[in-house]
This record gives C-alpha cells, sequence and structure tokens, in this order.
C-alpha cells in the first residue's frame, strides 16, 4: 500500500489527497482515514530517524533507511513470544506441582 499511497506529488493540497485517495487500492469510505494513518506513520518514522522534510528524502527513501521488519518476521516474533510464555507458565506450573508434592 505504500507504494502507491506514499508516491506522488508534493504538498498537502486538498486536491493531491483526492487524488491519491483515487488511486488507493482499496477503495472504501475509510480511504481518507488510511491516507491519514499512512501520513502520521510517515511522520514518526521521520521522526525517530531525525529526517526532516527539508533534507528532500522520499518516504520509500526513508522506507528503505528505517528497514522495518517484514510482516512475516513480525508473525514470528509474535509466535515466539506467545511459546515462551506457554513454557514460562508449564514450567511455573510443574515447579509448583513439585513444591507441593515435596510437602
Amino acid at each position: 500500500m505504500y507504494e502507491v499511497l506514499m508516491s506522488g506529488t508534493r504538498g498537502n493540497s486538498s486536491s493531491n489527497i483526492h487524488n491519491r485517495i483515487k488511486e488507493d487500492p482499496k477503495p472504501g469510505r475509510h480511504a481518507k482515514q488510511r491516507l491519514r494513518h499512512n501520513s502520521f506513520h510517515m511522520r514518526c518514522m521521520r521522526s525517530v530517524l531525525g529526517v526532516t522534510r527539508q533534507d528532500r528524502i522520499t518516504n520509500e527513501g526513508v522506507l528503505e533507511k528505517a528497514q522495518p521488519p517484514s510482516f512475516t518476521a513480525l508473525l514470528k516474533q509474535s509466535h515466539l513470544r506467545w511459546l515462551l510464555r506457554v513454557q514460562r507458565e508449564v514450567l511455573g506450573n510443574l515447579c509448583f506441582a513439585l513444591k507441593t508434592a515435596s510437602t
């Protein structure tokens, strides 16, 4: 979605926003909200990286510089986090059972 929404002309004119909404691959009633969310996300990334609009770096350049993790990497990380939580819970229950059995 970034490739379509983030490319385009500069400026915040309303015609620019409407043109980018028309290019949205998922048109619908939430297109403007999605566009605002993507704009907010890019502003946050620019802030974290210390890149200002005066540096004249495109949004694609900011994404390349940030190197955000892929979706599959995020899923793997979430799955591993869940597995570790389950493992801690099982070990905790086992330790509790051993303590109560020994007393």
